[in-house]
């Protein structure tokens, strides 16, 4: 017979043995013959390369990829440590996902909408000419109201509105942003940071790089940042910083509190229309305070409510174009202040 498989009988299981000779080896009682192939020699230890540095998952600052396996057994965990990254990889692909996040920003409809913003400030629109947005005559936005719920009138007005004059984006000297968060850990701040950077490109004016300031901001995020050519902001302002020129403020959802901050610096008819703030829609903040059952927590931001009902600020909404990181740009207008309703808020 041939050096074919055999099936040897018996007790239990079939055993696969080779050949006439290894089936009479084995009725006999004697050990089957060695197999003339020699045994497997174990491979050197570098013979095989080192896998490439992965990309992390960037969801809480942690990869996604799971344990890697030996080749020896499937599904048997490497007993090889992982080779931990150095800082300058780390923030090589920190840059690479911040440049594809920007890459994303800059084709969305949400950055479409913000230009129309733009644009109607800047030729002096009222709230309603804003692209997707839609604004009562006194710029207080209507809320879809839930089943149960009264709906509640938007602050009185005494007259009818008046054009803003225009906002020049050409005249802005300085581009401020607070609570970004950590870049390292957040997709959501990635994508916000990609939103300066766009932003950056439409002020043609300004005197310096874009300034930033979050105490979550780690020290890989402030080496991206400064490989990125933008300023970290020295010291915490508490968003208290007074304008010395037309500046635009961009605060992705920040506390109302910060934005009162913001205002209470400038404070003066002359300094705050030179103000301009990207951010949670102001409307917004006074259905909050006014319009619903249950009150935010905190202090009551008399200066933000106060302006809403005096219709002093231009609020043009700014649609996120269902945009699918869902917290990066939901809830964001664009505010300015016109000087002639500053004056009436704060009186001869």
């Amino acid at each position: 017979m041939g050096d074919e498989w055999v099936v040897v009988g018996g007790k239990g299981k079939p055993r696969k043995s080779r050949g006439a000779a290894a089936a009479a080896a084995t009725n006999a009682g004697a050990p089957p013959p060695a197999a003339s192939t020699p045994p497997a020699q174990p491979l050197p230890p570098n013979s095989l390369p080192e896998p490439p540095p992965l990309l992390p998952g960037w969801e809480g600052g942690r990869s996604s990829s799971g344990p890697a396996t030996s080749s020896g057994g499937a599904g048997r965990p490497s007993r090889r440590p992982r080779a931990a990254r150095t800082p300058e990889e780390r923030l090589e692909n920190l840059a690479a996902a911040v440049a594809d996040c920007a890459r994303e920003v800059a084709a969305s409809p949400m950055f479409a909408h913000l230009r129309a913003a733009m644009a109607a400030a800047e030729a002096g629109a009222a709230p309603d000419a804003a692209d997707g947005g839609s604004s009562s005559q006194n710029g207080c936005q209507q809320q879809p109201l839930q089943p149960q719920q009264q709906q509640q009138p938007c602050p009185p007005r005494s007259e009818q509105p008046q054009p803003p004059p225009p906002w020049r984006w050409g005249g802005v000297r300085e581009l401020v942003v607070y609570g970004l968060g950590c870049i390292e850990d957040s997709r959501t701040s990635r994508y916000q940071l990609a939103l300066v950077l766009a932003l950056s490109g439409l002020l043609p004016g300004l005197s310096s790089p874009p300034q930033l300031f979050d105490p979550a901001f780690s020290e890989l995020d402030a080496a991206l940042l400064a490989r990125l050519g933008l300023r970290l902001i020295a010291r915490d302002e508490g968003g208290a910083r007074r304008v010395e020129g037309d500046t635009l403020f961009y605060l992705p959802h920040c506390e109302a509190a910060l934005c009162e901050n913001l205002l209470a610096a400038n404070w003066d008819p002359s300094r705050l229309p030179r103000v301009a703030i990207l951010g949670n829609s102001f409307a917004s903040y006074w259905e909050r305070w006014n319009g619903s059952a249950s009150r935010p927590g905190g202090t009551r931001p008399e200066r933000l409510l106060r302006l809403v009902e005096a219709g002093a600020v231009t609020e043009l909404p700014v649609p996120d174009g269902s945009f699918h990181v869902a917290s990066a740009f939901n809830d964001s207008s664009l505010h300015t202040f016109p000087p002639a309703a500053c004056a009436r808020v704060f009186g001869p």
